[in-house]
């Protein structure tokens, strides 16, 4: 069974939004076996049928009932709050929502909001969103224990899915020995990548954002993929700001499992 069934998509009918939407349709085209959600959000005091009329016609336009199973849901109220909401009603797996992020580190975007809000994976669509292509993942990690494991099942699914070559990136920031970087969780890491075609990489720099978004530029990297500690369970929880820097600033989509 796919442990990706259920993707849920906020659209508000932006730019930003159905860019997200082209995105994710040729992630989920072939066999994959998942069904759509589109979500759109209105204000209070909206007219909600012209929006459920709108949302359907893009159901209509761009998801072939031969292809997929797609449901449109038109609900008033917070953005945040309703995404939440659906992801337990709806047992969602994976939520796709585009952003235009902001160079601006004190804007709390929705999207930097969703993924501190919701413990659900978030697969992050920046603006102008390209075609969908996953040759080449990258998955950033840190010196820190995993909180949990599994959530790398999701990274893998993917991975295979497209036959991806994954990139185990460390961003070392104080010039150690690659060996003291040799990170705590390589076996876990090693059990859960099985059958994958992957290899580490440790670059070096000082800032650790740069250092990540170097190496996707360099490495022809397609999508990043990182695991916050945002809502740790066993051990600290992290407060997500690499998480959320990479959310507003990444030029490739960005997978956060936490």
């Amino acid at each position: 069974m796919n442990i990706i069934q259920n993707i849920l998509i906020p659209v508000d009918f932006s730019e930003v939004a159905l860019g997200a939407v082209k995105y994710v349709l040729g992630m989920a085209r072939g066999d994959r076996k998942v069904n759509f959600t589109l979500l759109h959000i209105a204000e209070a005091g909206s007219d909600l049928a012209e929006a459920d009329l709108r949302l359907k016609q893009l159901k209509e336009e761009w998801f072939d009932p031969e292809d997929f199973t797609c449901q449109t849901l038109v609900k008033e109220g917070v953005l945040m709050n309703s995404v939440a909401d659906l992801v337990t009603e709806e047992k969602i797996d994976l939520v796709v929502m585009g952003t235009a992020g902001s160079q601006d580190e004190s804007v709390n975007t929705h999207t930097a909001q969703l993924i501190e809000l919701i413990d659900c994976p978030v697969w992050v669509i920046p603006n102008p969103a390209a075609d969908f292509k996953l040759n080449n993942i990258a998955l950033a990690l840190d010196e820190n224990e995993l909180d949990n494991a599994s959530d790398l099942r999701v990274f893998h699914e993917i991975a295979r899915w497209y036959n991806a070559k994954v990139h185990l990136l460390k961003v070392d920031p104080e010039d150690k020995e690659r060996k003291k970087v040799a990170l705590k969780k390589e076996e876990t890491l090693e059990y859960y990548l099985d059958s994958l075609e992957y290899h580490y990489s440790f670059p070096k720099n000082s800032d650790i954002e740069e250092g990540i978004n170097q190496y996707i530029s360099n490495n022809d990297i397609d999508a990043l993929a990182i695991i916050p500690r945002i809502h740790a369970q066993n051990s600290q929880p992290s407060k997500g700001k690499l998480t959320k820097a990479l959310a507003s600033h990444s030029k490739v989509p960005l997978l956060v499992i936490d």
